[in-house]
């Protein structure tokens, strides 16, 4: 997820070569959507931590442990925006970012008897964020951008436990802000359509139990002007 920038600059000069339009660079209200692909720098470590910390929870003496981690994961978000002048424009939007996920495999052992505990523990993010964007219209119909922000995140962690018998489960939610940054290109086709890629990244999201991560996206959307 470090690289998304790199792909939006090569693919500027194509998006340069489209048809062009006027009309969906004018002041007024749009609405659209992103489809999201998210990188996450969460700490596994921390992860373990809480899934050890359960198992203590029950007593269980942990004999043997391993885990894997997935910080990445697919979202989407809904957007509602006011170009107000050629320059900038204003959005709000609901982004469901996605999650990390934690699997483990511990063998224990309770009152003496040996045990395969299997766990899944996962962090999940969306809110709402809200965004100011300054905009260079570098032709008619292409245009780069600034974006400024800040995230109104809702944060739930859940955990499950299982022997293969019975099971545990568990949740916890919150919320929590982040600061949001993104950098894209836009391009404007068939009088007041847009086609947009970004790179984005929220700061210093999460939770107190599995810990606080940046997210990184590039995203992939449309949005569609609809003047004053």
């Amino acid at each position: 997820m470090r690289r998304p920038l790199a792909a939006i600059v090569s693919l500027l000069p194509v998006l340069a070569g489209v048809p062009a339009s006027v009309e969906a660079a004018q002041p007024g209200f749009y609405a659209g959507g992103n489809w999201l692909e998210n990188g996450f720098d969460a700490n596994q470590d921390q992860f373990d931590a809480v899934t050890l910390s359960l198992l203590d929870l029950f007593d269980f003496t942990v004999t043997s442990y391993s885990s894997t981690f997935d910080d990445s994961d697919s979202g989407y978000e809904f957007i509602g925006g006011y170009r107000l002048f050629e320059w900038l424009a204003f959005e709000a939007s609901y982004m469901d970012i996605g999650k990390v996920t934690q699997r483990a495999t511990a063998g224990v052992e309770s009152a003496g008897e040996p045990l395969q505990i299997d766990s899944t523990l996962d962090t999940d993010l969306s809110g709402i964020a809200v965004s100011a964007l300054g905009i260079w219209q570098a032709t008619d119909r292409f245009s780069v951008y600034l974006r400024g922000g800040f995230l109104l995140g809702d944060v739930t962690t859940r955990a499950r436990l299982t022997d293969g018998i019975g099971s545990f489960t568990d949740s916890i939610s919150g919320s929590d802000e982040g600061f949001l940054w993104g950098v894209g290109a836009g391009l404007e086709f068939a009088d007041i359509y847009t086609l947009r890629l970004e790179y984005r990244q929220i700061v210093d999201v999460g939770d107190e139990v599995t810990g606080k991560f940046d997210a990184d996206s590039v995203s992939l959307g449309l949005i569609v002007a609809f003047g004053f």
